[in-house]
């Protein structure tokens, strides 16, 4: 029983992490920015028409959220007519097509539209991923598998930090494109989700994938019989439209729950952090060179979103994103009084080691907590049919609040000062722990059913069988663990 769990939980660890590698690539993408902006801005930029503009810098960071809005429903679209891997393979193209722009361009109007299919890629990317790594896990896996996502971003991330603090522009952006092509290789190996597969009424394709997923020895039928049985009664009520989320009482609760989760995750001030590191650094006048500086977070990043994956599977999702608002409040207030002091003129010099530090705690804190637990819990308290409605709304809303944050972080900052707007996101983070302790409602080991049934206010036959099947599933994955 125990060899037979643990070759289960590896297949479908195999399968999560070769999705994720759009994740990685995601991450690539979101260090370049970082890095690669001050390049952009030196006079010994390599664009032929010289050095960009602030102006340039800002929309350089901000328009792939802009371009993200409109390609969310239509790769939602895409993924519950064709399936959950034509939307892979869309958007690994898209990534290869910009890794190549970048690679091949020498001006800042390609720039432009490299980042504008960078943005498309990106919204496809929190498409497929969620959706594909929630139908091939069991309920005990989900939130580690669904953690895997920040991992590979911060993966990316600091292989991007790496090579561009080492490496010539050019030399870095062909490095960008090798990952696409490995992607769209390792995508034709791994399966269709069941669950995708059975919505369309191909249950020998759907069976195949399953035992693919749970090992060649696993017992499929029950989870395959409860699972069909699920999809029986989503085609027995009607078709789901966009409608149901704002009509049906447990959807429309769990609708303003992920809107409000994305709204702490963005307002805390993410883009601003991510994007412009490096221009941080450099304004804090740090004791550490900006690109050393940049590397760290990159590592913290990444050493959060490890850590999240064990944590995830201890520690309720409340108390984690509880202690990530606490931490990373006080990480922005540190930080934003490191430059008050610097704009009264003070020496600061005493306390050079505050930036990297607040910035470090700030992602080390993000990726425990606000990385990846919001699509975790999103994928814990929709129905599979609805899930994909959801997440083609929560994208394009998460992408305008990234592009308002990354966008207007230099004009805020300019208006009420670097520490002002430190400040502003330290707020939001309070706002959203009172929402944590208030509103939100534990997930962490619940079937979906059985939260669906809560978040409705309804109980159903199939709650009881989801329960009595992942109560004895964890019974066995702690047993084998002792």
């Amino acid at each position: 029983m125990e060899q037979a769990t643990r070759r289960s939980d590896i297949r479908q660890y195999v399968a999560a992490i070769a999705a994720n590698l759009l994740s990685f690539i995601f991450g690539i993408f979101m260090g370049w920015t970082a890095m690669m902006l001050p390049d952009l801005l030196s006079s010994d930029t390599p664009l032929q028409g010289g050095p960009i503009t602030k102006e340039d810098v800002s929309w350089l960071a901000s328009i792939m959220c802009l371009s993200s809005i409109p390609a969310a429903p239509l790769f939602s679209c895409i993924s519950e007519k064709f399936g959950r891997k034509p939307v892979g393979y869309m958007v690994g193209l898209f990534y290869l097509v910009t890794g190549l722009m970048v690679a091949l361009s020498d001006t800042v109007e390609i720039l432009y539209v490299s980042r504008v299919i960078l943005g498309c890629a990106t919204s496809g990317t929190f498409v497929f991923t969620p959706l594909y790594v929630s139908e091939i896990a069991e309920d005990r896996t989900r939130g580690p598998l669904g953690t895997i996502l920040a991992t590979m971003v911060n993966i990316g991330t600091l292989y991007a930090f790496v090579i561009g603090a080492t490496l010539r522009y050019y030399t870095v952006a062909w490095l960008c494109v090798l990952p696409s092509i490995i992607f769209l290789l390792v995508l034709f190996w791994i399966p269709e989700t069941p669950g995708h597969l059975l919505r369309q009424n191909r249950h020998q394709e759907a069976k195949q994938a399953l035992q693919w997923l749970r090992g060649k020895r696993a017992d499929i039928i029950p989870e395959l019989e409860t699972t069909k049985n699920i999809m029986k009664k989503m085609e027995s009520s009607k078709a789901a439209s966009f409608k149901d989320l704002v009509t049906s009482k447990g959807a429309f609760r769990a609708f303003y729950i992920i809107l409000a989760l994305a709204t702490n995750q963005q307002l805390c001030g993410l883009t601003a952090v991510t994007s412009y590191t490096v221009l941080i650094f450099q304004e804090s006048g740090s004791n550490l060179s900006p690109d050393t500086s940049t590397i760290v977070v990159g590592l913290m990043s990444l050493v959060g979103s490890v850590l999240a994956s064990i944590l995830c599977s201890h520690f309720r999702r409340k108390t984690l994103l509880l202690f990530g608002n606490v931490f990373l409040a006080v990480s922005l207030v540190a930080l934003g009084f490191y430059f008050y002091f610097k704009h009264l003129g003070q020496d600061v010099s005493s306390i050079g080691w505050v930036p990297v530090t607040s910035l470090s705690v700030y992602v080390l804190v993000f990726n425990l907590s606000f990385s990846s637990l919001p699509l975790v819990i999103t994928s814990e308290i929709f129905s599979p049919h609805l899930l994909g409605k959801a997440l083609s709304i929560n994208g394009p809303y998460t992408a305008l609040l990234a592009f308002l944050v990354g966008k207007f972080f230099i004009n805020l900052s300019s208006a009420v000062g670097t520490h002002g707007s430190f400040w502003i996101y330290a707020v939001f983070c309070v706002l959203g722990s009172i929402f944590i302790i208030v509103v939100l409602p534990e997930t962490k080991d619940c079937p979906l059913q059985t939260t669906l049934d809560k978040l409705s206010g309804t109980k159903s036959k199939f709650s009881a069988e989801a329960e009595r099947l992942t109560y004895e599933a964890v019974r066995s994955s702690k047993n084998s663990s002792v």
